[in-house]
């Protein structure tokens, strides 16, 4: 059996990448007790777009959109990817909080393929659609080149 070469158009590097200096080229997790001030410390950072998931953001001033609760606040998560690929204006982008986020898509994952719950698919395989539909928005979203 003899496989394709994709290798058409590729090459190796010939120099040495440079290391980002700036503390805004990283994606940062936050990981704290609740009012402890994530939320204050990410409204520090420029231009951040907040993804609210859940109220916490009542005493800032910041670029911000509360979304919807369960499936339809995944599917708002989505969409707002759409609009940030093809933004130039924010530097940086907070979800607030991920682990509401992390349900929203698994409700969002039962209503899209049609079961109760993940267990109910048989051996991971709704696990893997839920797992699958998360990293793959998460993913996208640290493509966008944002902090």
């Amino acid at each position: 059996m003899k496989i394709a070469s994709r290798s058409l158009g590729l090459s190796l590097p010939e120099e040495k990448s440079q290391p980002l200096i700036e503390l805004g080229n990283y994606s940062i997790l936050l990981y704290g007790e609740p009012k402890v001030g994530k939320t204050s410390l990410a409204a520090e950072f420029p231009e951040n777009f907040f993804l609210m998931f859940e109220p916490g953001a009542k005493a800032l001033s910041v670029y911000q959109r509360n979304l919807a609760e369960g499936a339809d606040g995944w599917a708002e998560f989505r969409d707002y990817l759409k609009l940030l690929e093809k933004d130039k204006k924010f530097r940086t982008v907070t979800v607030d909080t991920l682990d509401v986020a992390a349900k929203c898509c698994l409700q969002w994952a039962c209503k899209e393929y049609g079961f109760d719950h993940p267990a109910d698919e048989g051996y991971g395989k709704g696990w893997d659609k839920v797992n699958g539909e998360f990293n793959t928005q998460i993913r996208r979203l640290l493509k966008l080149g944002k902090g």
